[in-house]
């Protein structure tokens, strides 16, 4: 399969990763999860990826983790700001009932045919009380210097300047991919793991 001009070459790979999966489990939905640190490109991936399954007649959908964030104020603190962001950054559990709502209307449609498929993507989605969650994941690899680098440039006007808002990815954001890749070894986890670089 040719890639798509100006994507990297594991695009393709992982669309191939998922439809092989898919099409060996016919009438059952496979939940994915596209992870990795931030900034790595899961977002640009996972649209990519279910826009090439839906025209190949695939059905697909993907849930973002982002959306599951919650507020500072209604978290319960922990010692250090990485601790915080890590544990009670996402409302995960929410986000794994949503999954199973969706997979409920993907296995009582009428076509049942068609592979379909659950994408998920966001971080700290191979916690280890939630990475068996998943039929398969990509973890996308970039290293510290590079997440700091596109953090703090994508959001800066969020933090009112790239000065601050590499602060935050120093103090918080690296930190807690940190324990994420202590505590629970997400790259021996995952089905398949790309540079993203």
């Amino acid at each position: 399969m040719s890639r798509t001009p100006n994507h990297p070459a594991f695009y393709s790979t992982s669309l191939d990763l998922i439809l092989d999966l898919a099409n060996g489990r016919p009438n059952t939905v496979t939940t994915v999860a596209i992870t990795g640190p931030d900034c790595a490109g899961k977002s640009s991936l996972a649209r990519w990826v279910k826009d090439e399954l839906i025209k190949r007649d695939s059905w697909a959908s993907v849930l973002e983790v982002d959306s599951y964030n919650r507020p500072r104020e209604s978290r319960t603190g922990l010692p250090t700001e990485a601790d915080d962001y890590y544990s009670n950054g996402y409302d995960l559990e929410q986000l794994l009932l949503d999954v199973d709502a969706v997979k409920n209307i993907f296995e009582n449609s009428e076509q049942t045919s068609a592979p379909k498929i659950i994408l998920v993507e966001g971080v700290f989605l191979l916690k280890t009380d939630i990475a068996s969650s998943w039929d398969a994941s990509i973890w996308l690899e970039i290293t510290d210097d590079e997440l700091l680098e596109r953090g703090s440039s994508r959001d800066a006007e969020f933090f009112g300047s790239k000065e601050k808002a590499r602060a935050v990815y120093e103090t918080r954001i690296v930190p807690a991919q940190h324990i994420h890749r202590t505590r629970d070894l997400p790259l021996e986890a995952a089905t398949s793991v790309f540079n993203s670089n």
